[in-house]
Protein backbone atom coordinates (compact mmCIF):
# COMPACT_ATOMS: atom_id res chain seq x y z
CA UNK A 1 0.00 0.00 0.00
CA UNK A 2 2.55 2.51 0.83
CA UNK A 3 4.18 1.66 -2.76
CA UNK A 4 1.17 2.44 -4.09
CA UNK A 5 0.47 6.11 -2.15
CA UNK A 6 3.96 6.79 -3.19
CA UNK A 7 3.72 5.95 -6.87
CA UNK A 8 0.89 8.10 -7.18
CA UNK A 9 1.96 11.66 -6.59
CA UNK A 10 0.16 12.50 -2.93
CA UNK A 11 3.13 13.82 -0.30
CA UNK A 12 3.18 11.59 2.66
CA UNK A 13 4.71 14.51 4.97
CA UNK A 14 3.54 12.54 8.05
CA UNK A 15 5.33 9.39 7.88
CA UNK A 16 8.92 9.43 9.48
CA UNK A 17 11.23 7.45 7.91
CA UNK A 18 15.02 7.99 7.49
CA UNK A 19 16.58 8.49 4.45
CA UNK A 20 19.26 10.17 2.25
CA UNK A 21 19.68 14.19 2.67
CA UNK A 22 22.68 14.89 -0.15
CA UNK A 23 21.00 16.92 -2.45
CA UNK A 24 22.24 19.22 -5.40
CA UNK A 25 24.46 21.62 -4.59
CA UNK A 26 21.95 24.54 -3.48
CA UNK A 27 21.45 27.95 -4.71
CA UNK A 28 20.48 30.37 -1.78
CA UNK A 29 19.54 33.04 -4.83
CA UNK A 30 21.72 35.90 -2.54
CA UNK A 31 18.97 35.70 0.33
CA UNK A 32 20.88 37.09 3.09
CA UNK A 33 21.37 33.94 5.62
CA UNK A 34 20.34 35.47 8.32
CA UNK A 35 16.93 35.30 6.98
CA UNK A 36 14.85 33.01 9.79
CA UNK A 37 13.02 30.27 7.31
CA UNK A 38 10.04 28.37 9.05
CA UNK A 39 9.45 24.80 8.04
CA UNK A 40 5.71 23.53 8.39
CA UNK A 41 6.23 19.43 8.40
CA UNK A 42 9.63 19.70 9.24
CA UNK A 43 9.75 16.13 10.72
CA UNK A 44 8.08 14.76 7.19
CA UNK A 45 9.98 12.93 5.03
CA UNK A 46 10.31 16.26 2.90
CA UNK A 47 10.49 18.43 5.40
CA UNK A 48 13.19 16.94 7.76
CA UNK A 49 15.36 17.07 4.39
CA UNK A 50 14.49 20.81 3.85
CA UNK A 51 16.07 21.89 7.13
CA UNK A 52 19.07 19.93 6.93
CA UNK A 53 19.69 21.41 3.49
CA UNK A 54 18.66 24.59 4.87
CA UNK A 55 20.46 24.29 8.26
CA UNK A 56 23.68 23.79 5.38
CA UNK A 57 23.80 26.55 3.53
CA UNK A 58 23.46 29.18 7.35
CA UNK A 59 20.08 29.70 7.28
CA UNK A 60 18.25 30.26 10.28
CA UNK A 61 15.38 27.40 10.50
CA UNK A 62 12.93 26.67 12.38
CA UNK A 63 10.82 23.47 12.46
CA UNK A 64 7.15 23.41 13.16
CA UNK A 65 6.11 20.21 14.89
CA UNK A 66 3.32 18.90 17.52
CA UNK A 67 6.32 17.40 19.50
CA UNK A 68 9.51 19.74 19.66
CA UNK A 69 11.10 17.32 22.19
CA UNK A 70 10.20 13.82 20.14
CA UNK A 71 11.43 16.04 16.68
CA UNK A 72 14.61 17.17 18.90
CA UNK A 73 15.47 13.62 19.81
CA UNK A 74 15.13 12.24 16.53
CA UNK A 75 16.35 15.28 14.15
CA UNK A 76 18.77 17.06 16.77
CA UNK A 77 18.98 20.02 17.65
CA UNK A 78 20.55 22.27 15.24
CA UNK A 79 17.03 23.60 14.31
CA UNK A 80 15.01 25.66 16.39
CA UNK A 81 11.72 23.34 17.24
CA UNK A 82 8.38 25.05 18.00
CA UNK A 83 4.92 23.56 18.99
CA UNK A 84 2.48 24.49 16.91
CA UNK A 85 -0.40 23.04 15.06
CA UNK A 86 -1.73 24.18 12.09
CA UNK A 87 -5.20 22.68 13.01
CA UNK A 88 -5.31 24.94 15.99
CA UNK A 89 -4.79 28.48 14.48
CA UNK A 90 -4.40 30.05 18.32
CA UNK A 91 -0.81 28.69 18.06
CA UNK A 92 0.54 29.79 15.13
CA UNK A 93 1.04 33.40 15.69
CA UNK A 94 4.27 32.40 18.15
CA UNK A 95 5.65 29.94 15.40
CA UNK A 96 5.38 32.79 12.40
CA UNK A 97 7.32 35.40 15.08
CA UNK A 98 10.09 36.78 13.43
CA UNK A 99 9.77 34.67 10.07
CA UNK A 100 10.53 35.79 6.98
CA UNK A 101 9.80 32.97 4.90
CA UNK A 102 7.75 29.71 4.90
CA UNK A 103 8.01 26.37 3.59
CA UNK A 104 5.37 23.92 3.63
CA UNK A 105 4.98 20.29 3.27
CA UNK A 106 2.34 19.25 5.08
CA UNK A 107 -1.00 17.42 4.28
CA UNK A 108 -2.71 13.83 4.53
CA UNK A 109 -2.76 11.29 1.66
CA UNK A 110 -5.68 9.39 1.88
CA UNK A 111 -9.76 10.49 2.11
CA UNK A 112 -10.21 8.53 5.45
CA UNK A 113 -8.73 8.63 9.03
CA UNK A 114 -9.04 11.04 11.74
CA UNK A 115 -7.63 14.08 10.22
CA UNK A 116 -9.25 14.66 6.96
CA UNK A 117 -8.10 16.39 3.97
CA UNK A 118 -10.29 18.92 4.35
CA UNK A 119 -9.01 19.64 7.99
CA UNK A 120 -5.38 19.38 6.59
CA UNK A 121 -4.88 20.14 3.49
CA UNK A 122 -7.20 22.88 3.06
CA UNK A 123 -7.92 24.00 6.38
CA UNK A 124 -4.72 23.33 8.05
CA UNK A 125 -3.02 25.27 4.65
CA UNK A 126 -5.60 27.88 4.74
CA UNK A 127 -4.39 28.69 8.39
CA UNK A 128 -0.50 28.48 7.44
CA UNK A 129 -1.25 31.22 5.26
CA UNK A 130 -3.35 33.23 7.22
CA UNK A 131 -0.97 33.22 9.98
CA UNK A 132 1.80 34.33 7.32
CA UNK A 133 -0.36 37.27 6.35
CA UNK A 134 -0.42 38.62 9.72
CA UNK A 135 3.18 37.84 10.33
CA UNK A 136 4.19 39.78 7.09
CA UNK A 137 5.77 36.59 5.84
CA UNK A 138 8.06 37.41 2.44
CA UNK A 139 6.90 34.57 0.56
CA UNK A 140 5.27 31.15 1.24
CA UNK A 141 6.33 27.70 -0.97
CA UNK A 142 3.89 25.30 -0.84
CA UNK A 143 4.54 21.65 -2.14
CA UNK A 144 1.62 20.03 -3.38
CA UNK A 145 1.01 17.08 -5.80
CA UNK A 146 1.43 16.69 -9.12
CA UNK A 147 -1.83 15.05 -8.91
CA UNK A 148 -4.09 18.20 -8.82
CA UNK A 149 -3.27 19.29 -12.22
CA UNK A 150 -4.87 15.87 -13.83
CA UNK A 151 -8.03 17.19 -13.64
CA UNK A 152 -9.77 13.90 -15.69
CA UNK A 153 -6.99 11.96 -14.38
CA UNK A 154 -8.09 8.62 -12.59
CA UNK A 155 -6.34 9.78 -9.71
CA UNK A 156 -8.42 12.41 -9.35
CA UNK A 157 -11.21 9.95 -9.03
CA UNK A 158 -9.56 7.25 -6.75
CA UNK A 159 -8.35 10.04 -4.30
CA UNK A 160 -10.45 12.87 -5.26
CA UNK A 161 -10.87 14.24 -2.07
CA UNK A 162 -7.21 14.50 -1.71
CA UNK A 163 -6.62 16.21 -4.39
CA UNK A 164 -9.58 18.28 -4.35
CA UNK A 165 -9.08 19.99 -1.38
CA UNK A 166 -5.09 20.41 -1.79
CA UNK A 167 -6.27 22.64 -5.04
CA UNK A 168 -8.31 24.86 -2.78
CA UNK A 169 -5.41 25.32 -0.73
CA UNK A 170 -3.53 26.22 -4.16
CA UNK A 171 -6.48 28.50 -4.93
CA UNK A 172 -6.77 29.90 -1.08
CA UNK A 173 -2.78 31.00 -1.17
CA UNK A 174 -3.21 32.67 -4.98
CA UNK A 175 -5.75 34.73 -3.83
CA UNK A 176 -3.89 35.59 -0.26
CA UNK A 177 -1.70 38.57 -2.08
CA UNK A 178 1.13 36.59 -0.37
CA UNK A 179 4.12 35.92 -2.72
CA UNK A 180 4.21 32.17 -3.73
CA UNK A 181 5.85 29.27 -5.35
CA UNK A 182 3.53 26.14 -5.86
CA UNK A 183 5.42 23.26 -6.20
CA UNK A 184 3.73 19.92 -7.47
CA UNK A 185 6.13 16.81 -7.22
CA UNK A 186 5.56 13.81 -8.91
CA UNK A 187 5.53 10.43 -6.88
CA UNK A 188 8.11 10.65 -3.78
CA UNK A 189 11.33 8.10 -3.93
CA UNK A 190 13.70 7.50 -1.63
CA UNK A 191 17.33 7.92 -2.63
CA UNK A 192 20.31 9.92 -3.74
CA UNK A 193 19.75 13.72 -4.67
CA UNK A 194 21.27 15.26 -8.09
CA UNK A 195 21.38 11.93 -10.19
CA UNK A 196 18.06 12.33 -12.49
CA UNK A 197 17.30 15.09 -14.61
CA UNK A 198 15.03 16.95 -12.13
CA UNK A 199 12.27 18.77 -15.21
CA UNK A 200 10.40 21.78 -13.72
CA UNK A 201 7.27 22.05 -16.62
CA UNK A 202 3.31 23.17 -16.47
CA UNK A 203 0.48 21.57 -18.33
CA UNK A 204 -1.60 18.01 -17.28
CA UNK A 205 1.51 16.02 -17.46
CA UNK A 206 0.64 12.17 -17.10
CA UNK A 207 4.44 10.94 -18.45
CA UNK A 208 7.44 11.04 -16.68
CA UNK A 209 9.07 9.77 -13.44
CA UNK A 210 9.13 9.96 -9.55
CA UNK A 211 10.51 12.43 -7.64
CA UNK A 212 13.58 11.54 -5.31
CA UNK A 213 12.61 13.05 -1.97
CA UNK A 214 16.21 15.51 -1.51
CA UNK A 215 15.72 16.87 -4.58
CA UNK A 216 12.29 18.36 -4.20
CA UNK A 217 13.48 19.65 -0.43
CA UNK A 218 16.16 21.28 -2.96
CA UNK A 219 13.71 22.64 -5.32
CA UNK A 220 11.60 24.36 -2.63
CA UNK A 221 14.98 25.70 -1.37
CA UNK A 222 16.07 27.06 -4.44
CA UNK A 223 12.44 28.97 -5.19
CA UNK A 224 13.60 31.42 -1.69
CA UNK A 225 13.41 35.12 -3.00
CA UNK A 226 13.89 33.81 -6.61
CA UNK A 227 12.20 36.18 -8.42
CA UNK A 228 12.28 33.79 -11.49
CA UNK A 229 10.07 31.40 -9.50
CA UNK A 230 7.64 33.89 -7.82
CA UNK A 231 4.24 33.70 -8.79
CA UNK A 232 4.26 30.00 -10.60
CA UNK A 233 2.60 27.18 -10.26
CA UNK A 234 4.88 24.10 -11.77
CA UNK A 235 4.96 20.44 -11.53
CA UNK A 236 8.36 18.54 -10.93
CA UNK A 237 9.49 14.88 -12.15
CA UNK A 238 12.25 13.02 -13.25
CA UNK A 239 12.56 11.86 -16.59
CA UNK A 240 15.85 9.96 -18.17
CA UNK A 241 14.36 10.89 -21.64
CA UNK A 242 15.37 14.32 -21.11
CA UNK A 243 19.34 15.51 -21.10
CA UNK A 244 20.66 15.70 -17.30
CA UNK A 245 21.02 19.99 -16.75
CA UNK A 246 20.83 22.46 -13.76
CA UNK A 247 17.32 22.31 -13.22
CA UNK A 248 17.45 26.00 -11.86
CA UNK A 249 17.91 27.27 -15.32
CA UNK A 250 14.62 25.98 -15.93
CA UNK A 251 12.47 28.37 -13.71
CA UNK A 252 12.70 31.18 -16.00
CA UNK A 253 11.56 29.10 -18.59
CA UNK A 254 8.02 28.61 -16.81
CA UNK A 255 4.93 31.44 -17.13
CA UNK A 256 3.57 32.85 -14.12
CA UNK A 257 0.46 32.16 -13.16
CA UNK A 258 -2.32 34.11 -15.42
CA UNK A 259 -3.93 36.02 -12.28
CA UNK A 260 -3.40 34.72 -9.09
CA UNK A 261 -6.77 33.75 -7.73
CA UNK A 262 -8.12 33.35 -10.77
CA UNK A 263 -9.42 30.38 -13.38
CA UNK A 264 -11.71 28.80 -16.24
CA UNK A 265 -13.38 25.11 -16.07
CA UNK A 266 -13.77 24.86 -19.70
CA UNK A 267 -13.17 26.80 -22.81
CA UNK A 268 -16.67 28.09 -22.60
CA UNK A 269 -17.06 29.28 -19.05
CA UNK A 270 -16.96 32.40 -17.43
CA UNK A 271 -13.29 33.49 -16.46
CA UNK A 272 -14.18 32.80 -11.86
CA UNK A 273 -12.09 34.99 -9.83
CA UNK A 274 -11.73 33.56 -6.00
CA UNK A 275 -12.99 35.92 -3.57
CA UNK A 276 -11.55 35.40 0.01
CA UNK A 277 -13.40 35.06 3.41
CA UNK A 278 -14.34 38.00 5.36
CA UNK A 279 -16.94 39.99 6.93
CA UNK A 280 -18.56 43.24 6.10
CA UNK A 281 -21.71 45.34 7.24
CA UNK A 282 -24.00 44.44 4.75
CA UNK A 283 -26.82 47.34 4.46
CA UNK A 284 -26.38 51.30 3.72
CA UNK A 285 -26.37 53.68 7.20
CA UNK A 286 -29.37 56.11 7.61
CA UNK A 287 -28.00 58.81 6.83
CA UNK A 288 -26.45 57.51 3.44
CA UNK A 289 -28.05 59.55 0.07
CA UNK A 290 -30.25 57.97 -1.52
CA UNK A 291 -31.12 55.36 0.90
CA UNK A 292 -34.02 53.43 1.37
CA UNK A 293 -35.98 51.62 4.10
CA UNK A 294 -35.48 48.33 2.78
CA UNK A 295 -31.72 48.25 2.67
CA UNK A 296 -31.62 47.79 6.72
CA UNK A 297 -30.85 47.04 8.92
CA UNK A 298 -27.46 47.08 8.92
CA UNK A 299 -25.66 43.46 10.33
CA UNK A 300 -22.13 42.25 10.39
CA UNK A 301 -22.22 38.84 7.73
CA UNK A 302 -19.34 36.65 7.68
CA UNK A 303 -18.17 34.74 4.88
CA UNK A 304 -16.46 32.25 6.01
CA UNK A 305 -15.10 30.72 3.22
CA UNK A 306 -13.42 31.57 -0.48
CA UNK A 307 -15.62 31.45 -3.35
CA UNK A 308 -15.16 31.95 -6.95
CA UNK A 309 -17.27 34.88 -9.03
CA UNK A 310 -17.61 35.49 -12.12
CA UNK A 311 -15.12 38.07 -13.33
CA UNK A 312 -17.97 39.60 -15.81
CA UNK A 313 -21.81 39.37 -16.46
CA UNK A 314 -22.59 36.49 -18.52
CA UNK A 315 -22.15 37.54 -21.75
CA UNK A 316 -24.09 36.79 -25.17
CA UNK A 317 -20.96 34.51 -26.71
CA UNK A 318 -21.49 32.49 -23.52
CA UNK A 319 -25.47 32.23 -23.34
CA UNK A 320 -24.97 31.73 -27.02
CA UNK A 321 -22.58 28.74 -26.19
CA UNK A 322 -24.89 26.79 -24.48
CA UNK A 323 -28.09 27.17 -27.02
CA UNK A 324 -25.46 25.84 -29.56
CA UNK A 325 -24.81 22.78 -27.45
CA UNK A 326 -28.20 22.78 -26.79
CA UNK A 327 -27.94 23.53 -23.25
CA UNK A 328 -30.63 26.32 -23.39
CA UNK A 329 -33.13 25.16 -25.55
CA UNK A 330 -33.89 27.45 -28.33
CA UNK A 331 -33.90 30.41 -26.28
CA UNK A 332 -31.93 33.39 -28.03
CA UNK A 333 -32.06 36.65 -26.20
CA UNK A 334 -32.69 39.90 -28.22
CA UNK A 335 -29.67 42.25 -28.05
CA UNK A 336 -31.87 45.59 -28.84
CA UNK A 337 -29.51 46.19 -31.86
CA UNK A 338 -26.72 46.50 -29.42
CA UNK A 339 -24.64 44.03 -30.55
CA UNK A 340 -24.16 40.53 -28.70
CA UNK A 341 -20.23 39.47 -28.27
CA UNK A 342 -19.16 40.17 -25.24
CA UNK A 343 -21.85 42.44 -24.27
CA UNK A 344 -23.91 40.83 -21.00
CA UNK A 345 -26.95 39.14 -21.90
CA UNK A 346 -29.78 40.23 -20.97
CA UNK A 347 -33.71 39.41 -21.82
CA UNK A 348 -33.59 36.59 -19.87
CA UNK A 349 -35.65 35.75 -16.91
CA UNK A 350 -35.31 33.19 -13.88
CA UNK A 351 -35.85 29.96 -15.71
CA UNK A 352 -33.90 30.81 -18.86
CA UNK A 353 -31.01 31.57 -16.05
CA UNK A 354 -31.43 28.30 -14.35
CA UNK A 355 -31.24 26.49 -17.26
CA UNK A 356 -27.75 27.92 -18.71
CA UNK A 357 -26.89 27.13 -14.73
CA UNK A 358 -27.47 23.82 -15.30
CA UNK A 359 -25.40 23.46 -18.65
CA UNK A 360 -22.68 24.76 -17.41
CA UNK A 361 -22.73 22.84 -13.96
CA UNK A 362 -22.69 19.85 -16.65
CA UNK A 363 -19.84 21.25 -18.83
CA UNK A 364 -17.85 22.56 -16.26
CA UNK A 365 -18.06 19.40 -13.77
CA UNK A 366 -18.95 21.77 -10.79
CA UNK A 367 -21.99 23.10 -9.25
CA UNK A 368 -22.63 27.05 -10.66
CA UNK A 369 -24.99 28.86 -9.50
CA UNK A 370 -26.44 32.28 -8.49
CA UNK A 371 -24.78 34.43 -5.64
CA UNK A 372 -26.42 34.91 -2.35
CA UNK A 373 -27.42 38.71 -2.24
CA UNK A 374 -24.99 38.77 1.41
CA UNK A 375 -22.35 37.60 -1.40
CA UNK A 376 -23.13 39.85 -3.77
CA UNK A 377 -22.86 42.70 -2.10
CA UNK A 378 -19.72 41.52 -0.14
CA UNK A 379 -18.20 40.95 -3.42
CA UNK A 380 -19.23 44.21 -4.80
CA UNK A 381 -17.95 46.08 -1.83
CA UNK A 382 -14.37 44.27 -2.23
CA UNK A 383 -13.92 46.12 1.28
CA UNK A 384 -15.50 49.39 0.59
CA UNK A 385 -17.64 50.77 3.58
CA UNK A 386 -18.49 53.47 1.15
CA UNK A 387 -21.26 54.41 -1.02
CA UNK A 388 -20.04 52.92 -4.22
CA UNK A 389 -16.64 50.15 -4.41
CA UNK A 390 -14.68 53.69 -5.32
CA UNK A 391 -15.80 56.24 -3.20
CA UNK A 392 -19.04 58.36 -2.26
CA UNK A 393 -19.48 60.38 -5.41
CA UNK A 394 -20.65 58.75 -8.79
CA UNK A 395 -18.49 58.35 -11.37
CA UNK A 396 -18.70 57.78 -15.03
CA UNK A 397 -15.06 56.69 -15.22
CA UNK A 398 -16.00 53.94 -12.90
CA UNK A 399 -19.41 52.01 -14.47
CA UNK A 400 -21.95 52.73 -17.12
CA UNK A 401 -25.31 54.71 -15.73
CA UNK A 402 -27.70 56.98 -16.20
CA UNK A 403 -28.16 60.54 -15.83
CA UNK A 404 -28.69 62.36 -12.46
CA UNK A 405 -32.62 62.15 -12.30
CA UNK A 406 -34.36 59.07 -13.24
CA UNK A 407 -34.56 57.49 -16.19
CA UNK A 408 -32.39 58.02 -19.16
CA UNK A 409 -29.01 56.92 -20.38
CA UNK A 410 -25.87 58.81 -20.35
CA UNK A 411 -22.42 59.52 -21.68
CA UNK A 412 -20.00 61.29 -20.05
CA UNK A 413 -15.69 60.67 -19.90
CA UNK A 414 -15.23 56.67 -19.63
CA UNK A 415 -18.89 55.72 -20.29
CA UNK A 416 -19.49 56.66 -23.93
CA UNK A 417 -22.63 53.69 -24.17
CA UNK A 418 -25.81 55.96 -23.58
CA UNK A 419 -29.19 54.19 -23.74
CA UNK A 420 -27.40 50.51 -23.89
CA UNK A 421 -24.90 48.54 -22.50
CA UNK A 422 -21.20 48.34 -22.80
CA UNK A 423 -19.07 45.49 -23.35
CA UNK A 424 -18.14 44.05 -20.42
CA UNK A 425 -14.63 44.99 -18.75
CA UNK A 426 -14.83 48.82 -19.86
CA UNK A 427 -14.29 50.09 -16.52
CA UNK A 428 -11.78 49.45 -13.93
CA UNK A 429 -12.38 46.41 -11.86
CA UNK A 430 -12.59 46.64 -8.25
CA UNK A 431 -10.37 45.50 -5.95
CA UNK A 432 -11.16 41.80 -5.78
CA UNK A 433 -10.62 41.63 -9.37
CA UNK A 434 -14.80 42.32 -10.21
CA UNK A 435 -15.48 44.43 -13.29
CA UNK A 436 -19.38 45.76 -13.79
CA UNK A 437 -20.82 44.91 -10.05
CA UNK A 438 -22.15 48.20 -10.72
CA UNK A 439 -23.94 49.37 -13.51
CA UNK A 440 -24.33 48.00 -17.24
CA UNK A 441 -26.75 45.92 -16.45
CA UNK A 442 -28.66 44.58 -12.93
CA UNK A 443 -27.76 41.25 -11.54
CA UNK A 444 -30.20 38.25 -10.06
CA UNK A 445 -28.90 37.14 -7.25
CA UNK A 446 -30.51 33.71 -5.61
CA UNK A 447 -32.50 35.55 -2.59
CA UNK A 448 -36.04 35.81 -2.41
CA UNK A 449 -37.46 39.21 -1.85
CA UNK A 450 -38.21 40.50 1.92
CA UNK A 451 -38.17 43.87 3.09
CA UNK A 452 -35.87 44.34 5.23
CA UNK A 453 -32.85 42.30 7.10
CA UNK A 454 -34.95 41.31 10.26
CA UNK A 455 -34.14 37.49 10.42
CA UNK A 456 -31.84 37.35 7.32
CA UNK A 457 -28.96 34.76 7.71
CA UNK A 458 -25.39 36.08 8.66
CA UNK A 459 -23.66 33.88 7.21
CA UNK A 460 -24.11 35.22 3.50
CA UNK A 461 -26.13 31.73 2.64
CA UNK A 462 -29.22 32.09 0.42
CA UNK A 463 -32.21 33.11 2.04
CA UNK A 464 -34.91 30.99 0.99
CA UNK A 465 -37.51 32.63 2.69
CA UNK A 466 -40.09 35.70 1.80
CA UNK A 467 -41.86 36.49 -1.75
CA UNK A 468 -39.76 33.56 -3.67
CA UNK A 469 -41.81 35.08 -7.20
CA UNK A 470 -39.47 38.23 -6.92
CA UNK A 471 -35.55 37.05 -6.56
CA UNK A 472 -33.68 40.51 -5.52
CA UNK A 473 -31.77 42.14 -8.03
CA UNK A 474 -28.34 44.04 -7.06
CA UNK A 475 -26.34 46.73 -9.02
CA UNK A 476 -28.41 49.13 -11.23
CA UNK A 477 -27.84 49.44 -15.48
CA UNK A 478 -27.41 51.39 -17.89
CA UNK A 479 -30.22 53.70 -17.21
CA UNK A 480 -30.43 53.85 -13.48
CA UNK A 481 -29.54 57.11 -11.68
CA UNK A 482 -26.86 57.86 -9.31
CA UNK A 483 -28.61 56.25 -6.31
CA UNK A 484 -29.85 53.44 -7.73
CA UNK A 485 -26.00 51.62 -8.33
CA UNK A 486 -25.16 52.38 -4.70
CA UNK A 487 -23.21 48.77 -3.38
CA UNK A 488 -26.41 48.94 -0.93
CA UNK A 489 -28.96 49.59 -2.98
CA UNK A 490 -31.50 46.80 -3.98
CA UNK A 491 -34.36 45.94 -5.96
CA UNK A 492 -36.57 43.09 -7.08
CA UNK A 493 -38.86 41.51 -10.11
CA UNK A 494 -41.08 38.93 -11.02
CA UNK A 495 -38.70 36.41 -11.82
CA UNK A 496 -41.06 35.11 -14.47
CA UNK A 497 -40.20 38.66 -16.85
CA UNK A 498 -37.35 39.81 -19.11
CA UNK A 499 -35.83 42.97 -19.76
CA UNK A 500 -33.15 44.95 -21.51
CA UNK A 501 -31.89 46.31 -17.78
CA UNK A 502 -31.27 42.58 -16.19
CA UNK A 503 -28.71 40.32 -16.73
CA UNK A 504 -26.74 37.44 -14.33
CA UNK A 505 -23.38 36.18 -13.36
CA UNK A 506 -22.59 33.47 -12.12
CA UNK A 507 -20.99 31.57 -8.75
CA UNK A 508 -19.04 28.00 -7.37
CA UNK A 509 -18.20 27.05 -4.37
CA UNK A 510 -14.92 26.03 -3.62
CA UNK A 511 -15.43 23.69 -1.63
CA UNK A 512 -18.22 20.45 -2.00
CA UNK A 513 -20.98 20.40 -0.64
Amino acid sequence: MLRFLLSIGILLSCTWAAGETKAQELSVNDLPQIERILVAGATGRVGRVAIADLNKAGFLVRGMTRNAAKAQLELGDAYEWVEADALDPATLPAAFEGVDRVICTIGVSTPGGSVTPEMLNYGGVKNLIDAAKAAGVKQFVFISSIGVSHRFHLLNITFDNVLYWTRQAEEYLRASGLSYSIIRPGGLREGVGGREAVVLEQGDRKGGRHVIIPDVAAVAVSTLNNAEAIGKTFEMLSDDTKPQADWRLQFKLLASDPNAGEFQDCAECPQMVVVPSGEFIMGSPDNERGRLYYEGPQRKVTIAAPFAVGKFEVTFDEWDACVADEGCGEYVPGDEGWGRSNRPVINVNWTDMQAYLRWLSVKAGYDYRLLSEAEWEYAARAGSTKTYSWGHIPNHNKANFGAETCCAGWAEGQDIWQNKTAPVGSFPPNKFGLYDMLGNVYERTADCWNPSYVNAPLDGSIWAEGDCTARVLRGGSWISSPEFIRAAERDAYNGYYRANVMGFRVARDLQPD
